[in-house]
Order: C-alpha cells, then sequence, then structure tokens
C-alpha cells in the first residue's frame, strides 16, 4: 500500500521519495491553514466589525481581497520555511539535497493551499456561513481520497478533485507546473468571485 502512494505520486521508496511524500501532506495541512483565514473573514462579519468598516470609504471587496492577499502571502511563506527547515533537517541528517531544490519542493506545496482559500473564499462570498465548512470540506475530502486511493483503483476524474493527487512529491521529482498553475488561477477566480458576491449581499451577524 505505501509503494502504491509513492508510486502514485511519482516517487521510489526511499529517503528522498519519503521527504517528497511528507511534503506533498504538508499541502493539506496548509489547505487547513487556508481555511483559519477564512474564518477569521467570517468571525470579523459576525461580530459587526465589517459593518463597521464598511461604514467608511473602505469598499467590502478591497477589504476581502486584502485578507485574501494576507492568507496567500502566509501560505507562501510557510512553503518557503518548509523547504528550509526542511533543508536543513536534511544537512543535520547528513544527507544531501540541494537548498534550490528543497525550496521548489516547499513552492510546490503552496497551490493546494491557495485553490482551498481561494475556494473558501467564494463560498464565503456567497454564502458567509458556509465558507469554513466548505474550505474544511474540500481539505479532508482530498485527504481521504488519497487515502482510499491507496487499496482502491479510482477513475482519475474522481482522484482530480483532489487538491493533493496531482501534486508531484517533489524534491524525490520535478514540481507538475501545469496542476499547480490551474490551481492557481482557480484560487484567482475564487478570490474575485467571492469579493463580488460579498459587495452585493447583504452583511450577515450572528
Amino acid at each position: 500500500s505505501v509503494t502504491d502512494m509513492f508510486a502514485r505520486l511519482g516517487a521510489d521508496i526511499s529517503a528522498r521519495g519519503y521527504i517528497g511524500v511528507t511534503f506533498v501532506m504538508l499541502g493539506a495541512l496548509f489547505g487547513f491553514t487556508a481555511a483559519t483565514f477564512i474564518s477569521a473573514c467570517r468571525d470579523e462579519e459576525s461580530t459587526g466589525r465589517l459593518e463597521v468598516l464598511g461604514a467608511g470609504p473602505l469598499r467590502r471587496r478591497t477589504w476581502l481581497l486584502g485578507r485574501v492577499g494576507v492568507g496567500a502571502t502566509s501560505i507562501l511563506l510557510l512553503g518557503l520555511a518548509a523547504g528550509l527547515g526542511g533543508w536543513l533537517g536534511v544537512a543535520a541528517s547528513g544527507g544531501h539535497i540541494s537548498l534550490g531544490r528543497m525550496l521548489l519542493a516547499g513552492i510546490n506545496v503552496v497551490p493546494p493551499g491557495l485553490v482551498v482559500l481561494g475556494v473558501g473564499i467564494a463560498a464565503y462570498g456567497l454564502a458567509p456561513r458556509s465558507g469554513t465548512a466548505v474550505a474544511y470540506a474540500l481539505v479532508a475530502w482530498s485527504f481521504l481520497l488519497e487515502m482510499v486511493g491507496v487499496f482502491l483503483k479510482l477513475d482519475h476524474l474522481l482522484l482530480d478533485t483532489s487538491i493533493i493527487h496531482p501534486m508531484a512529491a517533489a524534491p524525490a521529482v520535478d514540481p507538475r507546473w501545469q496542476p499547480a498553475v490551474l490551481m492557481l488561477v482557480i484560487a484567482a477566480l475564487g478570490a474575485l468571485v467571492g469579493a463580488m458576491a460579498l459587495e452585493r449581499r447583504d452583511i450577515a451577524q450572528g
């Protein structure tokens, strides 16, 4: 089962492969991090702080896109920190993987977190009470698919709904940039949809 998981992620059973699969799992954790930013947005609205801010010159969509920017930057910095920390750990254990390759591995796990942020923001803008739940559900669904996919031969169309499945197990293999770019596009579109929806709907307190 472990061999199948490594093979589906493009890695082999080795120390480098283990690091790569570990980084892929970090992608799911970054998704949970993104969900906390959406929860914070909802908290500002439910407690009335957004209504106070909206009474001034600050537009709601500007406020929300600013929060998205903070969340996206935080996830990117976490990815770079993971790459740097991984490189230090490998070096301390006597192994050798270049710093550049480890930083790329860290960047490789950023898009899943960003797509959760974008999809969650879209859900929050359209239906404020559902945003956080949608974000957490997307991460949980993706993790479940990866675990079940080890034992079942699931259709690739179903597996492609996972934020983890398209990722490569970098640094064991090179990152897959095409699905990463697609996830970034989805994240950006989700943020724009959420911002425009928030501008049009009523404030939902409580």
